[in-house]
């Protein structure tokens, strides 16, 4: 899936022209940043069923995934989870929800527990998927192992989305090296069976 973000959300005045653009250069997706309402949703569907008329895309082509990022997000989280047909699913932005939280991220999980255990049920009641926040410390494998483990008895959609997401973030830090080449693999808790996941694959 290709899927487009638009930055700066709605305090920017191109986040209109940033969803017209990503549904002409056939995208199959939206992620909605900072999301904290039902509306946050709808405002974004208007815009990407404009864009596809516009553009000739069949109608309901392009998807949204909406980006949680702060506790009025998580509290909301069933209507957001609910406020589109086209929404397939809600992932926690782990950085930013702390920040709004006032606290920080420890390593432990604790500080998540409640927008992770939320945003599952929310997605389970509504009937789309749920992924997880990205893994960070890129010291502690140990960390990283157990998180994934959490994530996964706690019910999230997919452990190798997650994985996904840590390496992209990983390879586009603006003080990562160009030429550190950088895998994911999930290890199998029981045989220590490492398995690659295939997108992170070669650069």
């Amino acid at each position: 899936m290709r899927t487009c973000r638009t930055y700066q959300w709605f305090d920017s005045p191109y986040w209109k022209e940033d969803i017209r653009c990503s549904v002409a250069g056939d995208c199959d997706a939206i992620r909605i940043l900072k999301t904290e309402t039902e509306e946050d949703v709808k405002l974004v569907e208007k815009e990407v069923v404009r864009a596809e008329c516009e553009f000739g895309r069949p109608e309901g082509s392009v998807l949204i995934m909406a980006a949680v990022e702060s506790a009025r997000g998580v509290m909301n989280a069933l209507e957001i989870c609910e406020a589109s047909d086209r929404l397939f699913g809600v992932a926690l932005s782990g950085e930013d929800y702390t920040k709004d939280l006032q606290t920080h991220i420890t390593g432990t999980g604790i500080e998540l527990m409640g927008a992770r255990q939320n945003l599952v049920i929310a997605a389970r009641a509504a009937g789309v998927q749920c992924f997880d926040t990205v893994y960070t410390d890129l010291d502690n494998m140990e960390g990283f192992r157990q998180d994934v483990e959490t994530i996964h008895f706690m019910g999230f959609d997919s452990v190798e989305q997650s994985v996904e997401d840590t390496v992209f973030a990983l390879r586009n830090h603006p003080l990562m090296p160009k030429d550190i080449k950088i895998y994911g693999f999930i290890m199998d808790s029981t045989t220590g069976e490492l398995s690659e996941v295939p997108e992170t694959g070669e650069q």
